[in-house]
């Protein structure tokens, strides 16, 4: 009976006290100035595919690490998540990386939390694109050597693939990682390229191809980290911006010529920018959304 009298009070006491703390930490987010305020773009901010039960619009941060890989191809060498960085992250690297079991003692650590510096159209955005550059190069010198029909259709999609992803890929990169944000700040102190976020990592062994001759290549392990998640990597759209977003995704997507700076319509492109801050507990939110013209 005192189940029954009081679980409904209860219910909505703990309903009440829930909604409370999670709005205070909103506003404590947003209280005082942001440590971050940046300006992104549909390449950096997509639509996010909600399920048919869920009537908000979301935006999903897009990011990458740096250095430009191949499709479905990693190269540890590129990444700057070192065993030093790992061990810095408190996790424990005791075992050698030439051990038995160090695959799966890597592999199982549990992950940790750490604050993430996101680079925007820096460095190593730019070292990207010349990869692609060199990329791109290649395979049209490969497809216009090509002979065979299959080949030169595969080619020709990589191609189309390569020219879609270097209008519409994110120029933002993973750069960094700590567990004081304070002194990654310290280290990044530009507001408006470097966002630092809170996320999760984890640590792994990769391993360095070398190759030797034609015939043989040595495979040496490597103790490395990773990022597992930005923790808040989708925002919701305010009401207030909700019908202008609405008119922006429905018209097509354009891409402007750097040499030009004329508008070339062909389905590719950013087609509008998006003002993000980053509050006192680095969680974003949206201030402003504007087409690009």
């Amino acid at each position: 009976m005192n189940l029954k009298r009081y679980g409904l009070p209860l219910a909505f006491g703990l309903l009440l006290f829930t909604n409370i703390w999670v709005i205070g930490g909103v506003v404590y987010n947003r209280s005082g100035e942001p440590d971050t305020r940046i300006t992104l773009t549909e390449r950096e901010l997509p639509t996010a595919r909600q399920d048919r039960e869920n009537t908000g619009l979301f935006l999903r941060l897009e990011w990458q690490m740096p250095g430009f890989q191949k499709p479905g191809h990693y190269n540890p060498e590129s990444s700057w998540f070192t065993e030093n960085k790992v061990r810095d992250l408190g996790f424990r690297v005791d075992v050698p990386a030439t051990a038995t079991r160090a695959y799966d003692y890597y592999s199982h650590q549990l992950p940790r939390t750490a604050f993430i510096v996101l680079e925007m159209e820096g460095p190593a955005w730019q070292d990207w694109r010349r990869g692609a550059a060199e990329y791109y190069a290649t395979l049209k010198a490969d497809l216009a050597q090509e002979t065979d029909p299959g080949k030169k259709k595969t080619l020709t999609r990589q191609i189309d693939d390569l020219k879609r992803k270097m209008v519409t890929q994110t120029r933002l990169f993973a750069v960094n990682v700590g567990p004081d944000a304070e002194a990654l700040r310290s280290r990044y102190p530009d507001r408006t390229r470097y966002i630092i976020a809170r996320g999760i990592v984890r640590t792994r062994l990769t391993y360095l191809y070398q190759r030797n001759d034609a015939e043989s290549k040595t495979r040496t392990p490597v103790i490395s980290g990773f990022i597992n998640q930005i923790l808040v990597d989708q925002l919701h759209i305010p009401h207030l911006f909700r019908d202008r977003f609405l008119t922006l995704i429905s018209k097509p997507r354009y891409w402007n010529n750097a040499t030009s700076r004329t508008r070339i319509k062909n389905g590719m492109g950013p087609r509008y920018a998006v003002t993000l801050n980053y509050g006192r507990r680095y969680e974003p939110w949206i201030t402003d959304l504007q087409e690009l013209r």
